[in-house]
């Protein structure tokens, strides 16, 4: 079964964990829990805790980033796009955070040397600086027109997907004419699929849990839908894949102020690290299995191309429809009433 790609990992159970919606949430730190092993240091086998071994590894680990350079000294503070949704980033009922933002924020600061914390803030160029120290998920394609960010790395992407039975690149655009496609109504996905004229006919559904679930049973033919997000809700269905995008896709980085140059370096060092020793690839995988890059290639044959869109929301889903499992920690199950696109 396809969900397997999310609960391997660790058999710890999403009860209890209600992501803000596909849309708007935010899971704790990825660490390891803080066990008492007190009793075995009377026989020499334990000298240090759990949390004394993560803050030495820290230590190694630091890329020397200047103090005044952080808006609270000793810690990386991480700001979070309210443009930004699950699978990128969730909300537990214990109002801790969890997504693939998040965890790799917390690759991020263990390749720095700093412990993590995060901060909503409304974007990156009000923010660095005075709120937070990076904003994770900042838009590569905004990078050029801000004055006061650089944006580095690019670690996902924001499109508009299309979910059908099939692998990606098998259907066109043609193919889509007479099928019936699920949609959530008054979203900016619902406007690409109908100005893409593909003489399909639109199904309208409350959130894109609804509309996946229907395409799993086969009442539909496809879904379209923000790319991650149908991603991570696909993984519930044999045999649904994201077939290919609607626009071109827009990668998505870590924003830093211009004026701090040695954070920015850091940063660009630690994204470096994480991209490349594998373990941003298993922080996807988690979320949204095997996606891999999405680029202008991933485009749907046939589409024109149009500026890549914010993800649709999603509504409650049942308890094993979008949860999700990773090491130490338990990611997100999607969530409470869906917002409009």
């Amino acid at each position: 079964m396809k969900r397997n790609l999310k609960n391997k990992t660790l058999g710890i159970a999403a009860a209890g964990l209600a992501c803000a919606a596909l849309a708007g949430c935010t899971v704790g730190p990825v660490t390891l829990p803080d066990i008492d092993l007190g009793f075995l240091k009377g026989v020499g086998i334990v000298t240090t805790s759990v949390a004394d071994a993560e803050s030495a590894i820290r230590d190694e680990r630091d890329c020397g980033v200047d103090s005044a350079e952080l808006v609270s000294p000793g810690t990386l503070t991480v700001g979070v796009l309210p443009t930004n949704t699950a699978p990128l980033i969730c909300t537990k009922d214990d109002g801790s955070r969890a997504g693939i933002d998040v965890e790799f924020a917390y690759a991020l600061g263990d390749h720095v040397g700093l412990p993590v914390t995060f901060k909503a803030v409304s974007s990156a160029t009000a923010s660095l600086g005075t709120d937070c120290d990076i904003v994770v998920g900042a838009s590569t394609a905004a990078a050029g027109s801000a004055t006061n960010a650089t944006v580095v790395g690019d670690y996902a992407e924001s499109a508009i997907g299309l979910f059908a039975r099939g692998k990606q690149g098998e259907l066109t655009a043609t193919d889509l004419k007479g099928k019936t496609v699920g949609v959530q109504p008054g979203s900016v996905s619902e406007r690409a699929l109908s100005n893409a004229n593909t003489g399909c006919v639109e199904q309208s559904f409350a959130n894109i849990n609804e509309a996946m679930s229907a395409l799993g049973s086969g009442t539909i033919d496809a879904v379209v839908c923000d790319a991650y997000a149908g991603c991570y809700l696909a993984a519930d269905y044999d045999d649904v894949n994201l077939i290919g995008t609607l626009d071109t896709p827009v990668a998505l980085g870590v924003a830093v102020s211009s004026a701090k140059p040695t954070l920015t370096s850091a940063v660009q060092s630690a994204v470096d690290a994480v991209q490349s020793n594998g373990q941003l690839d298993v922080i996807k995988s988690r979320w949204v299995g095997q996606i891999g890059t999405l680029t202008s290639a991933s485009m749907l044959q046939g589409i024109t191309a149009a500026p890549a869109a914010a993800p649709d929301a999603a509504a409650t889903a049942a308890p094993d429809a979008a949860a999700a499992a990773a090491p130490a920690a338990t990611p997100a199950a999607a969530a409470a009433p869906a917002p409009t696109e």
